[in-house]
């Protein structure tokens, strides 16, 4: 999968990822008791610099909805909080517990937030390793474009932020032609109920053998709008295809 236009939710997400660096360097004062006409500059830096390794590449690779930063975050969250806790344990130090506190709670917001904003439908297909593509909603159809320019395509996923829409074939100028600057209309259909939004595309995806398919973020939706697509999903929902 391809990212084309990066979610606000997402790049957030991958900023605050850096919000580890200067946990660590407060980390290495703490464990070191140190009063702060004294503090331990050189293992600040050190401290700073091994956090900025680890997950600066990890943020960037995270604005890329690579879904396997996540489970190496959440590996290197550990290690860091066993190694934190192990610690204040064996120094007896009660103001690095209270500090293991506060990274748990960091990384437990920080790691539910990423895995939150991957899995929105515009970044996720919803299809398995084994399938060559993913398995459509029965009824739901997704026009996108106006009049004789527009393109019917299925839906996978639908979530009232947006879609995933996919086709089996189609023509290549067609796909590559795609501009994630431009807002583009969707109109949904399933049975009876017909709605109709603006959107802007945010990933592709190509899995070979005419399989193909792209994320849709909605845009500038109405309170009223929200309530129709809130609807809609229900009813979908409600027939379990959600």
């Amino acid at each position: 999968m391809r990212v084309v236009s990066i979610p606000t939710g997402l790049r957030l997400a991958a900023v605050c990822l850096l919000f580890s660096v200067p946990l660590a360097v407060f980390e290495s004062v703490v464990v070191t008791r140190s009063p702060w006409w004294r503090i331990p500059v050189e293992s600040m830096k050190a401290s700073g610099l091994l956090a900025f390794v680890l997950f600066a590449p990890l943020a960037l690779t995270l604005l890329r909805a690579r879904r396997w930063a996540l489970t190496v975050s959440t590996i290197l969250a550990l290690i860091w909080c066993a190694g934190t806790a192990w610690m204040a344990v064996r120094d007896k130090n009660t103001s690095l517990g209270f500090f293991l506190l506060g990274l748990v709670t960091y990384w437990i917001v920080q790691l539910y937030w990423v895995k939150f904003e991957l899995g929105r439908s515009f970044l996720d297909p919803g299809f398995r390793w084994f399938q060559g593509v993913p398995e459509a909603i029965p009824g739901l159809k997704a026009m996108v474009g106006r009049g004789s320019n527009g393109q019917t395509f299925k839906v996978s996923r639908i979530d009232q932020d947006g879609a995933y829409l996919f086709f089996r074939e189609t023509a290549v100028e067609t796909f590559v032609a795609i501009d994630p600057k431009i807002v583009t209309q969707v109109s949904l259909a399933f049975r009876n109920r017909q709605l109709s939004f603006d959107g802007r595309w945010v990933s592709l995806f190509d899995r070979g053998q005419g399989a193909r398919g792209m994320g849709l973020q909605f845009e500038g939706l109405s309170p009223d709008a929200k309530k129709d697509l809130g609807d809609f999903i229900e009813s979908l929902r409600g027939e379990g295809h959600v």
